[in-house]
């Protein structure tokens, strides 16, 4: 009897034991998600919206950062695409398509890291592109 009383103790610890350790993984797995989370919304947020005219598909959209190239992929014609970066400070932004055939770069755009800093890319008739940085009006960046 002694005995029994020993192994069912020994069992009741070891579930002890085993539950506390799953806990222990469950806590770092959501620690580790709300990180990654809220360091992507500490990104900086650029998209991009096709306001073509006439209507047409921009193809290969892509945005970079200092030389790390994001890829957008297409938008049809009223859509609107976006994508959370994540620049080393000031830092220019680089947007390429190909509208009807036709390869497009945009170079003249600027984004911060720094209060909350987001860039919105327009594009209009024949590729020509609007741009508006933060709190900025829209403005023409290329023809």
């Amino acid at each position: 009897m002694v005995n029994s009383g020993l192994n069912m103790a020994a069992m009741r610890a070891r579930g002890r034991a085993r539950t506390l350790a799953i806990g222990c993984i469950g806590a770092c797995a959501f620690l580790a998600t709300a990180i990654l989370f809220l360091w992507d919304q500490k990104g900086v947020r650029v998209s991009v919206e096709n306001a073509t005219q006439p209507p047409a598909l921009l193809t290969v959209v892509e945005v970079s950062v200092r030389g790390d190239v994001s890829r957008i992929g297409d938008i049809p014609y009223g859509g609107r695409r976006s994508i959370r970066l994540h620049p080393q400070g000031e830092s220019d932004v680089t947007l390429s398509f190909i509208l009807e055939g036709r390869p497009h770069l945009v170079t003249d755009g600027y984004v911060e890291t720094s209060g909350g800093y987001r860039a919105e890319f327009v594009v209009r008739e024949r590729g020509a592109v609007l741009m508006r940085d933060s709190d900025a009006p829209l403005h023409r960046v290329s023809e």
